[in-house]
C-alpha cells in the first residue's frame, strides 16, 4: 500500500460471541464514515457469527476470525498485525461511536499528529437507565504520565480515564516499537490496562481531546477486568488458557488484574517498570473491599480473603504484620483470624517487585486532581441511543 493510500487510523474491534454488539458498534463507525478509516473486526470464536453482509458498508470491514477460542491477548495481537493505518484504536464491541465525533479526531490526528490521542468516555447503565458522562469543551492539552505509573503501583488500582488503546488513539509506529522490545504489546490479563501502562512508562507526555467519542455499555455480561466488579472472575479467566490469578497466587479482583500486569510487564520490560513500590497495605486493602462488593455473607468475604492470603502468594513476606492487623480491624474481622494471617505469614515465599520508592501521597493528590479535572456527572438515560443524544449534547453537538 502506498503511503498516499494509506488510512490515518485502524480501529480494532475484538468480539466473541456477541453479534448483536459488534454491529452496532462497526455501523456507527460506518455512519460517520470518511476516508482514511479502516475496520478490523477480530471475532474470538470457535464458531463465527459475523459476515461483512451484517454491516451498512460491507466492503469497508475486514473481519479478522481466529476459528478457534483463543486468549483475549492473543485475539488483540493480531489486529497490530494486520493494522496499516497511521494510527491504532481498539474499540470493545461495547463502545458506541458519538455522532459528530470521529471527523475532530481523524483532523487532530491529521494535523497535530501526537503520538497519543486519549478521548473521554461516557458509561451508560441500562440496568438503571443511566448514562455516566462529561461536560466536554472540545478543547486538547498535554498531559504529563508520571503520575500515572506511580499511582498504579502506590493504588493498587485501575485508572479509567488513563490513556489506554480502549480510550485512545496511538501511533502504530510507537506500538511496534515496543512490540519489538519483547515480540508482543499485550502482556498480562487485561490488554486495556497493559497499554495504559506502556504509555505511561515511554512516554512523557500525551494529548486529552476533551470529547466523549464513545459510550460504553456497562454490565454483567463484561469479559474483561470489569467482569471482577460484578463477582464473575470465572467468565474473564475462561478466556484465558491458563488462570493469571492463580498463577501469582492473586485473587480474581480488579486490583488483582491491575497489580498482575504490573508484574508481567515487569519481566518484559524491567528498566521501563523500576519506577515505583507496590502499596502492599493499599493492595490489600482495595482487594478486600472488591470482595466485600461481590460477595452475600460475612463467612464468604472471609473465605475469599483467606483464601488469597492462605495460598502462594505475591505478596511480600516483608509486608509488616501490623498493617494487616490494622487492616482486619477496619473490616471487623475475628481475631482468630488475625491469628490465622500471622501464622500464613511464615509461609509467603517472599517474591515481590525490586523498585525505587515513589512519593505515593504526592502522587496520589496529583493524579485524584487530575481524573476528576472535568466531573463526570449522571443522566436519564433509557436506551443506548438516548444516552448518544446526551452525550452529544454534553459535547456540544447538536443533533
Amino acid at each position: 500500500m502506498s503511503m498516499s493510500m494509506r488510512p490515518i487510523v485502524t480501529i480494532c474491534i475484538p468480539t466473541s460471541n456477541r453479534p448483536e454488539l459488534a454491529r452496532m458498534a462497526v455501523n456507527a463507525i460506518l455512519d460517520q464514515w470518511q476516508d482514511g478509516i479502516e475496520v478490523l473486526v477480530l471475532e474470538n470464536s470457535a464458531d463465527p457469527v459475523l459476515s461483512a453482509e451484517d454491516f451498512a458498508r460491507p466492503s469497508n470491514i475486514k473481519i479478522l476470525r481466529t476459528g478457534k477460542l483463543v486468549s483475549m491477548p492473543e485475539n488483540w495481537e493480531r489486529g497490530i498485525s494486520h493494522a496499516s493505518g497511521k494510527y491504532l484504536a481498539y474499540f470493545s464491541d461495547k463502545d458506541i461511536l458519538v455522532p459528530g465525533t470521529l471527523a475532530k479526531a481523524i483532523h487532530l490526528m491529521r494535523e497535530a499528529a501526537p503520538i497519543v490521542l486519549c478521548y473521554r468516555k461516557g458509561v451508560f447503565r441500562p440496568d438503571v437507565e443511566i448514562l455516566h458522562h462529561y461536560t466536554c469543551s472540545g478543547d486538547t492539552t498535554e498531559v504529563q504520565t508520571a503520575p500515572l505509573l506511580g499511582s498504579w503501583f502506590h493504588d493498587a488500582r485501575h485508572i479509567h480515564s488513563a490513556p489506554m488503546i480502549y480510550n485512545s488513539f496511538i501511533s502504530l509506529e510507537f506500538v511496534n516499537d515496543i512490540r519489538a522490545r519483547s515480540g508482543k504489546f499485550f502482556v498480562g490479563s487485561s490488554p486495556d490496562i497493559c497499554s495504559g501502562m506502556l504509555i505511561a512508562a515511554y512516554l512523557r507526555s500525551y494529548v486529552q481531546l476533551d470529547l466523549m467519542l464513545t459510550v460504553a455499555f456497562s454490565g454483567a455480561w463484561s469479559n474483561g477486568a470489569a467482569a471482577m466488579k460484578h463477582g464473575m472472575p470465572k467468565q474473564f479467566v475462561s478466556l484465558f488458557r491458563e488462570n493469571p490469578f492463580d498463577r501469582l497466587g492473586l485473587p480474581g479482583t480488579v486490583s488483582a488484574s491491575v497489580l498482575e500486569v504490573l508484574i508481567s510487564l515487569r519481566a518484559e520490560h524491567p528498566q521501563a517498570f523500576a519506577v515505583g513500590s507496590v502499596n502492599w497495605e493499599a493492595f490489600i486493602d482495595r482487594t478486600y473491599k472488591e470482595i466485600s462488593v461481590t460477595t452475600r455473607s460475612s463467612a464468604d468475604k472471609r473465605r475469599e480473603f483467606m483464601k488469597f492470603f492462605g495460598r502462594r502468594s505475591v505478596v511480600p513476606k516483608i509486608y509488616a504484620f501490623k498493617k494487616l492487623i490494622k487492616i482486619a480491624a477496619r473490616h471487623s474481622l475475628p481475631a482468630a483470624l488475625t491469628k490465622t494471617i500471622d501464622k500464613l505469614l511464615g509461609r509467603f515465599d517472599g517474591a515481590r517487585l525490586q523498585c525505587q520508592n515513589v512519593n505515593g501521597q504526592a502522587i496520589a493528590q496529583e493524579v485524584a486532581a487530575w481524573d476528576d479535572h472535568n466531573y463526570r456527572h449522571s443522566a436519564r438515560a433509557i436506551s443506548i441511543h438516548d444516552a448518544l443524544r446526551v452525550a452529544a449534547a454534553n459535547n456540544g453537538v447538536n443533533q
